[in-house]
């Protein structure tokens, strides 16, 4: 397994960290901060756990994105102030929010969720399928 631990990853033209094509690597801590679009993209059937007091912050986009059958697992993470949502998934994604993340946006809110979306929200004990927007 890859474990990116404790690592601040800033100013990049693309995403700090994109986790594809089955790969399940641990982000453990750290900062993901200030990118020209998104902090995270978890893709093309990434997986990966995203924890430990991790700050995803002043990203361009959204601080994780999850799309084409992601399915990242987000424990004790801050996620908050991009540009856009904190969180954004489409249909064809999932995951999983652990109660101790906290979520804040300066445009649009913390989720935006497409319907068919599986992800599971644990700090609201719901399964978003389909979304009502935010």
């Amino acid at each position: 397994m890859v474990v990116v631990e404790q690592c601040d990853i800033y100013s990049n033209d693309y995403v700090g960290i994109e986790i594809r094509d089955y790969a399940n690597p641990l982000i453990k801590g750290g900062k993901i901060r200030d990118g020209k679009r998104s902090g995270i993209l978890v893709c093309a059937h990434g997986m990966g756990t995203i924890e430990g007091d991790c700050h995803i912050f002043s990203n361009a986009f959204f601080g994780v994105l999850i799309m084409a059958g992601g399915h990242p697992v987000l424990r004790a993470c801050h996620i908050n102030d991009n540009g856009y949502y904190s969180i954004s998934a489409d249909g064809q994604s999932g995951g999983v929010i652990e109660v101790d993340c906290d979520l804040t946006s300066k445009v649009g809110g913390e989720l935006y969720i497409e319907a068919g979306c599986r992800l599971q929200d644990k700090r609201k004990k719901s399964l978003f399928s389909p979304f009502k927007r935010r």
